[in-house]
């Protein structure tokens, strides 16, 4: 336990990193521009650009690969079934129902209840309203415009510092970098997009390395094995945490929740400052054409009216 304790104190070392004063320039103004096949930051843009507390101010040399970032934005469907299954089973343990009872209630098979709450089955519109008329509520739906929660919601995140955002995100930056850098690995995804002034809500950290760098990355992030996501149950389970044999590149850490992208060469990279840390990650333009969903939630921002 001694060992533990001692190995975690270890892992909560935070690097510092001095944020320099600039004159402030609007995220949806700034562009990168390309210098032979490296993207870079222009000067004038180093110079001036600052983006919350957050600023690029280096670059990698390494050509980029492309791969997509899956599960950081769900459909609307599975988003409205996820709501409802949460829904039945809050309002059930709010009156102390078991799942054999609210089936007695609401006419319906406690099997059905259970894979309702799991999500392994999704309710009908007309078993949603027996299982809530179960519990004497009735079930009310209402219309909006389409995205208009999406575009609250950027609203609401561009008010935020870098620094704000981050203390809302699933994961702790610092400690895991400080944990796994033996794999020195780039952040990757909507989190990459986060640190350089994109508006958008990272689930889990998005890393990504050379294959040089599995197996120091896997020895690093098996000094304390995590769970890891298992497809078939939707949960983090007792699978091997070796990111060396095959299964989803996604575990549930102390720090937060992580994921893997192994590429033969490194992609480009950049290194951003922030009040804590000095962190390498992929470009903006480079994580937009790899990313479907972080590139449409930066076109809705930048095409909001000024």
């Amino acid at each position: 336990m001694g060992r533990h304790n001692a190995a975690i104190s270890a892992l909560r070392r935070i690097r510092g990193a001095t944020t320099r004063a600039t004159t402030q320039v609007p995220f949806r103004d700034l562009e990168l521009s390309t210098v032979g096949d490296v993207r870079q930051w222009s000067d004038a843009e180093l110079s001036t650009a600052r983006m919350g507390d957050s600023r690029v101010v280096g670059a990698g040399h390494h050509a980029a690969g492309m791969v997509t970032t899956d599960e950081l934005l769900t459909s609307r469907h599975n988003s409205a079934a996820r709501q409802l299954a949460a829904l039945i089973k809050n309002e059930r343990e709010r009156r102390w129902l078991g799942q054999a009872k609210l089936g007695e209630l609401a006419g319906i098979d406690r099997r059905n209840i259970s894979a309702y709450e799991r999500r392994t089955r999704e309710p009908r519109l007309d078993e949603a309203e027996r299982v809530l008329a179960g519990m004497g509520l009735q079930l009310r739906l209402e219309l909006e415009p389409l995205s208009s929660d999406v575009d609250a919601r950027i609203d609401e995140i561009s008010k935020l510092t870098i620094a704000e955002r981050l203390t809302q995100v699933p994961f702790l930056i610092p400690q895991l970098m400080e944990w796994l850098v033996p794999g020195e690995p780039l952040i990757d995804g909507a989190t990459a997009a986060l640190l350089q002034g994109g508006p958008v809500e990272p689930k889990t950290l998005d890393l990504c390395i050379d294959a040089a760098h599995l197996d120091a990355f896997a020895n690093a992030l098996l000094r304390f094995p995590p769970p890891r996501w298992n497809e078939r149950r939707g949960e983090y389970g007792i699978d091997d945490p070796d990111p060396r044999v095959a299964g989803p590149m996604r575990w549930k850490t102390h720090f937060g929740p992580i994921t893997l992208r192994v590429f033969d060469t490194l992609p480009t990279h950049l290194t951003v400052l922030t009040e804590e840390t000095a962190v390498r990650v992929r470009p903006l333009a480079d994580v937009e054409v790899a990313d479907p969903a972080v590139a449409e939630r930066l076109k809705r921002f930048r095409e909001r009216p000024r």
